[in-house]
């Protein structure tokens, strides 16, 4: 299992990347290569036979620190990498790390092309197509200038302002309800940019492309500590949209998958039994997007993309 020095490491490369733009999604893969350890004989019974065939997953990776990070020659770490990791080795799989574009990712998975998507938003729009484990307790906020710490304390303060999301999200969704917050306040919309991963919207508000980036608010926080002062991450208590209160993410496939899904379910679950699993997220500095035992399920969240 990944240590705390590892975990700093792979936040050092994060912190790297934010000032680099050769740090992204290169198509290659990573982490295929090791055999995998000594697996749980329990927990392998569990897979399903076409993957206890072929010995390993091909798992989709965003650029989406600190629980994806993709460095310099396809590398890959993060708290949900790690946690993969040492999920599959427990079910006797390989896990092979493909870096992606957020925007790949669910024809990836709807072609075969993944098995697994290493993080998803778990909404109840998606339950139906999707199985999504919930690892993660989320809420997004705000990466804004450290000049403007002091004025972005409303979700307003998006509005007639140039907002970076990231494709593939809930980005279509979130900016539409936006729009309806502008609108409400009698001010002018916001005016979106989509960037292909956390990376490039971090490198556009640094550049000034942009005024504030939407993120999930543990990445903000990774990239505000590494920018040496220059960028701050803020959150909106007055969002009352999608994503900003209490959202689950994690690994997730197509529900023609649940099989696999459920596999690596058990495999997390006893993981958070013996201590595996909060260890990663301790270690990563960001304990309060860890989730109680019992709500580590599929398809466990209430929380409409429609608000």
């Amino acid at each position: 299992m990944p240590s705390t020095t590892r975990a700093s490491a792979a936040l050092a490369a994060a912190a790297l990347c934010l000032t680099a733009a050769a740090c992204g999604a290169s198509g290659g893969s990573s982490g295929g290569s090791s055999a995998p350890a000594a697996a749980d004989a329990g927990l392998r019974r569990l897979v399903p036979a076409s993957f206890t065939a072929k010995g390993a997953v091909t798992v989709a990776v965003i650029q989406s620190p600190p629980f994806s990070v993709v460095e310099g020659g396809g590398k890959v770490s993060g708290i949900t990498v790690d946690l993969l990791r040492t999920a599959s080795a427990r079910l006797g799989l390989t896990p092979r790390f493909v870096p992606v574009a957020s925007s790949a990712v669910v024809a990836g998975l709807a072609s075969g092309k993944f098995d697994l998507a290493g993080q998803r938003g778990d909404y109840v729009e998606r339950q139906g197509a999707a199985a999504t484990i919930d690892l993660v307790h989320s809420h997004a906020g705000g990466l804004v200038p450290a000049s403007a710490v002091k004025a972005a304390t409303s979700i307003s303060y998006v509005c007639g302002r140039r907002v970076g999301l990231q494709q593939g999200s809930i980005a279509n969704e979130t900016i539409g309800l936006l729009n309806a917050v502008c609108a409400k306040a009698g001010k002018a919309a916001g005016r979106p940019s989509f960037f292909p991963d956390f990376n490039a919207m971090a490198l556009a508000l640094r550049s000034g492309r942009v005024d504030i980036v939407l993120n999930d608010r543990a990445g903000n926080q990774v990239a505000a500590r590494a920018s040496g002062g220059t960028i701050a991450a803020v959150d909106f208590p007055d969002a009352d949209l999608p994503g900003f209160h209490d959202t689950l993410l994690g690994p997730g496939t197509s529900a023609a998958n649940r099989p696999l899904a459920e596999a690596f379910l058990a495999a997390f679950r006893a993981m958070a039994a013996d201590g595996t699993y909060a260890a990663r997220f301790d270690a990563y500095g960001v304990a309060e997007a860890k989730l109680p035992a019992d709500r580590i399920r599929i398809n466990g969240s209430t929380q409409k993309l429609a608000g």
